[in-house]
């Protein structure tokens, strides 16, 4: 929800939150399909509030339906969702963790592979992330607390 209400963002505008919301659902909600690169695995509904003069004062998303499948489950050609593999590119995560890189992840490869996107840097989308978490007020040991639970979901998967 977007509104002036969101802790440390309260000059930001929701026009600003609206926009910097996109990276963040992107990197947990779409990952690399067969078809599209940035397939959206998920559904949202978004409601946004208009004064009378047309100006934007609020907003709200709701998400739905994740692919749940595709975090244990990848098919040939494809990835998993996009932050798992922007995650590996945050060097002190991966350090703090003991994270190896995506080869060495079952999550995140098909038969020892892990397919790429062209044209996508995934270091400068993971900081676009970071950004955004930021304008929304999650504070650095918010943010180390996901790192760290998404850390532990990848090495679950080798067990």
């Amino acid at each position: 929800s977007a509104g002036g209400g969101a802790h440390g963002a309260a000059q930001v505008s929701v026009e600003a939150l609206l926009r910097d919301a996109s990276p963040v659902l992107e990197a947990f909600g779409n990952a690399k399909t067969i078809r599209n690169d940035n397939s959206s695995r998920f559904g949202k509904y978004v409601c946004v509030e208009y004064d009378g003069h047309g100006g934007i004062v609020g907003s709200s998303t709701e998400t739905y339906l994740l692919e749940r499948s595709r975090v244990v489950d990848i098919g040939e050609g494809e990835r998993n969702y996009h932050i798992f593999y922007q995650l590996l590119t945050h060097e002190e995560t991966r350090t703090r963790w003991r994270l190896p890189d995506a080869t060495g992840l079952d999550m995140l490869c098909h038969e020892g592979k892990v397919a790429c996107v062209d044209g996508v840097s995934d270091v400068k989308e993971f900081a676009s992330v970071v950004r955004a978490l930021e304008v929304f007020g999650l504070r650095q040991a918010e943010q180390s607390a996901i790192w760290r639970v998404l850390a532990a979901v990848l090495l679950l998967g080798n067990v």
